[in-house]
């Protein structure tokens, strides 16, 4: 898994367990909705600036943010693969291999 996707899968996680919407989170760190939604498919070209904000919004550190999440974290926030338990990947996208 490539750093990007540690961060997609982290704010997710994280975002998961405030029981926060993209848009709260997105309010919260000061960037827009649709920024949070790139950052979270792992396409969103993330600044530290960016990454630090969105670790305050999520009360972690910018570290916890890009290191692997345990499987026991994911299991617990219902996510398999990255994804939350009950949705299927968009058409055409399949999980890159490590």
């Amino acid at each position: 898994m490539n750093t990007e996707q540690i961060v997609a899968q982290n704010v997710r996680i994280h975002r998961a367990r405030l029981k926060l919407s993209q848009t709260q989170l997105a309010e919260q760190a000061g960037i827009s909705q649709s920024y949070i939604g790139k950052i979270e498919a792992g396409r969103g070209n993330l600044t530290l600036e960016v990454l630090d904000a969105l670790a305050d919004a999520l009360g972690r550190s910018a570290a916890d943010l890009v290191t692997e999440t345990a499987l026991s974290d994911k299991a617990a926030y219902g996510f398999s693969n990255g994804v939350p338990a009950g949705r299927k990947r968009p058409h055409g996208h399949r999980q890159r291999a490590a």
